[in-house]
């Protein structure tokens, strides 16, 4: 970018600007483009001076311009954070459908939002119908992505039906010429080695199973229906995965779900996991602190106190993401350990984007998979996807959308970082809950400059 021809009057600083401030430096970094400066004091004074009055060293501000710090004065940057929005909510190229096999489970974890399993399995007329909507979607032309995610219930529990399905859809890939993504999301207790692999041969790449802590937290949670306990099962399976070779190429993540009172039990899972598969880059950890969705469930009532607040879960999910990655191997991990901007909070508004329950009704969301009323649609015998009247406010642009929930958003410096955050929120509960505050932003950053030893002179 040239900027000998442009006067301070062409400029001006950027909306979504945050600064802080530790003892030996000041950090700038711009929300909207992810762009960060950390600054010795001298440096700082000039740059600061730059954006107070928009003038100084052409070297500084060509690179606050290239990092989005400051901007043309043409250039509405709102204006363009919605229209990358609807960009991906209108997304052409990507087929995505998370696909519940089964709404049945052979666990009864106590906190599970998925309260009162339908227990049905899905039939092959609608696994047909899928696949039929499918072909409509990628013709006449063909060369989409295609992703397919299972869940559940427990979607092992109809993995032979999986694997029909996934070698039908590849026939389907010949003739269209797709790109083919396909993830489970599964506790488990039946992904043995043997299903695993058969999985994987029918197409499926990447996987998650919950471990909620070490053994005892996590056998006190993740019982099975008879109340046996379930640590041993999975981490056999798991182990017996990690032992195939390295012409299994596969992403694995373990995720590790928490309460207020979990972080030790969550520091002995990760030391058993650097111990069991540090070495193997096919498997990651991750954490989040457990939600208190709405339910009819006596048993949450034991742990309902002790579920995290907004600050807390937000604290002890860094700390223990900042301690898993301190502990991999590869060092270089760390570099990615910062808030980057995003298109949406999650996919639910994409037009592109269905999920689709054992029956064939079309739900919004993964974590309203219980009431029929609930649904937004269904799934016609012809391949054809109908969406009724609740559809509409799940898959309209929040930025736009005639709700006053939205004017704080539209004035945060965060916004880029969480794009309004979580639509049931809005939705169901009509509120917005900030998933993403400035505290919690700072002791990201400034972490993350601190072990990168980044101060620009």
């Amino acid at each position: 970018m040239n900027i000998s021809t442009l006067t301070k009057e062409q400029l001006k600083v950027s909306s979504y600007n945050v600064m802080f401030s530790t003892n030996h430096e000041n950090i700038i970094y711009n929300t909207r483009t992810g762009a960060l400066l950390s600054l010795d004091n001298k440096t700082s004074d000039a740059v600061l001076d730059i954006l107070n009055s928009l003038e100084g060293r052409a070297d500084y501000i060509e690179t606050l311009l290239q990092n989005g710090f400051v901007i043309k004065q043409d250039f509405d940057e709102l204006e363009s954070i919605i229209k990358i929005h609807n960009n991906y909510m209108n997304d052409e190229e990507n087929i995505d459908i998370t696909i519940l096999p089964s709404e049945s489970c052979n666990l009864s974890c106590s906190y599970c939002f998925i309260y009162t399993q339908r227990d049905i399995f899905m039939d092959d007329i609608t696994y047909d119908n899928i696949l039929k909507y499918i072909i409509k979607q990628v013709k006449p032309f063909g060369n989409k992505t295609v992703n397919i995610n299972w869940y559940g219930g427990e979607p092992t529990l109809s993995y032979k039906k999986i694997i029909n399905f996934m070698n039908n859809l590849y026939e389907i890939k010949k003739e269209y010429n797709l790109k083919i993504n396909s993830s489970i999301v599964t506790n488990g207790v039946l992904l043995s080695r043997d299903v695993f692999i058969k999985l994987y041969n029918a197409g499926i790449r990447s996987f998650q199973v919950t471990i909620d802590g070490d053994k005892e937290t996590h056998d006190y949670f993740r019982k099975t229906k008879d109340g046996e306990p379930t640590f041993e099962i999975i981490f056999a399976n798991l182990q017996q995965i990690s032992e195939l070779d390295s012409s299994y190429s596969f992403n694995f993540s373990i995720r590790a779900n928490f309460l207020d009172d979990a972080e030790e039990s969550m520091h002995g899972l990760l030391s058993t996991f650097n111990e069991k598969f540090n070495s193997d880059k096919r498997f990651t950890i991750y954490f989040r602190p457990i939600y208190n969705f709405n339910t009819d469930r006596k048993d949450i009532k034991a742990i309902e106190n002790s579920i995290c607040n907004l600050e807390t879960g937000n604290k002890v999910q860094l700390d223990l993401e900042y301690a898993a990655r301190l502990s991999q191997s590869d060092s270089n991990q760390m570099l990615d350990f910062i808030p980057k901007p995003i298109y949406s909070w999650c996919n639910v508004v994409k037009k592109n984007f269905h999920i689709i329950g054992a029956d064939g009704t079309i739900f919004a969301c993964d974590t309203l998979l219980v009431d029929k009323e609930d649904g937004i649609g269904f799934l016609s015998n012809e391949g054809d996807i109908v969406l009724n009247q609740n559809a509409k406010k799940w898959k309209q642009n929040f930025l736009v959308e005639e709700d006053n929930l939205k004017d704080e958003c539209l004035t945060c410096t965060i916004l880029p970082l969480c794009m309004g955050g979580c639509r049931r929120n809005w939705i169901m509960d009509k509120k917005k809950v900030c998933s993403l505050d400035m505290k919690v932003l700072e002791r990201i950053v400034k972490r993350y400059v601190l072990e990168n030893d980044m101060i620009t002179g």
